[in-house]
């Protein structure tokens, strides 16, 4: 009965309408599972959790124009861990909603000390809120807490949200996106391209921004097709006045397909890695020394 169970929790973590058969393996995974999901409900009450970021940068200049806060764990015993392994727990198990509303805050208060320790005033943030989290009755006010604890504009935060939230309740999500775009928050869809919406609910959506999903970047840099097919998805995008962002860039063949396709903004490794609050600093100061030094050196040239 223990196995047949493991196989049957197995079979549902894994999506509808699948078939799993019990292994030793099967075993072991569901273990370290219920292991890890009896350690995050500790993480936050242990001060565990972390928070990383990730630049947005401008196609055409190179420029770190923004930030997206990235949550990591620190566990005692495993290390770093990434969020593939936990955010599927916290989902899972409703976590996800506490730990939601402690990445907001913690973002916006970073966010603030990282623009006035890089004299970076401009600087956006941008952070990832799951279907679960529209499901809070506290969203919108823990959004609103956040901002007036931190000082950080309404404009200068940027919430991303994935077209799976309007599967279960289109008409709900909408409500609850119009309820943070009236604080002044910025709303972007990620992964766009990926979900069952797309172009369906796209001249509904109170957003600005779509985030073109990597897998399209990818073919882009190989494929004139996908270049095309990515240019036709920004194309799409001016028309309804949105800004556009090329992710998960690894090489420079990807980058200068996101560019080719007229993507506006970039983020991925080929930039930087996600890095703390110090060394997100530090890097904006040495780029902001550099600008400075070949405006000067390009002055004295003249």
């Amino acid at each position: 009965m223990r196995d047949a169970d493991i196989a049957m929790y197995a079979a549902k973590s894994a999506g509808k309408g699948r078939i799993e058969v019990f292994n030793v393996g099967l075993h072991g995974e569901v273990v370290n599972r219920l292991q890890l999901e009896v350690d995050l409900r500790q993480a936050l009450e242990n001060d565990q959790m972390l928070v990383y970021y990730q630049p947005l940068v401008d196609i055409s200049t190179h420029t770190v124009v923004g930030l997206e806060a990235l949550m990591r764990w620190m566990h005692p015993e495993r290390g770093i861990v990434g969020p593939t392994e936990f955010i599927s727990i916290a989902e899972s198990t409703g976590l996800i909603v506490t730990l939601g509303r402690w990445l907001i805050r913690h973002a916006c208060l970073d966010s603030v000390s990282i623009r006035q320790s890089a004299d970076r005033s401009d600087l956006q943030l941008s952070v990832n809120i799951s279907a679960r989290q529209l499901d809070d009755p506290l969203l919108v006010k823990c959004v609103h807490d956040a901002l007036m604890e931190s000082g950080l504009p309404p404009a200068s935060l940027t919430l991303e949200i994935t077209e799976s939230v309007f599967i279960s309740d289109a008409d709900r999500s909408l409500n609850v996106l119009e309820q943070l775009r009236s604080i002044g928050v910025k709303l972007s869809i990620d992964d766009f391209g990926t979900g069952y919406s797309s172009l369906g609910y796209l001249q509904q959506l109170p957003v600005d921004e779509l985030k073109i999903d990597r897998t399209f970047i990818v073919a882009a840099a190989d494929s004139s097709e996908s270049r095309a097919l990515v240019r036709t998805i920004v194309d799409l995008a001016r028309d309804f006045g949105l800004r556009t962002v090329a992710e998960g860039i690894e090489t420079v063949g990807q980058l200068e397909g996101a560019r080719d396709a007229g993507c506006e903004y970039a983020q991925g490794f080929l930039f930087a890695s996600p890095a703390t609050v110090a060394d997100i600093i530090s890097q904006l100061e040495n780029d902001h020394a550099l600008k400075r030094r070949r405006a000067q050196e390009a002055g004295s040239f003249r």
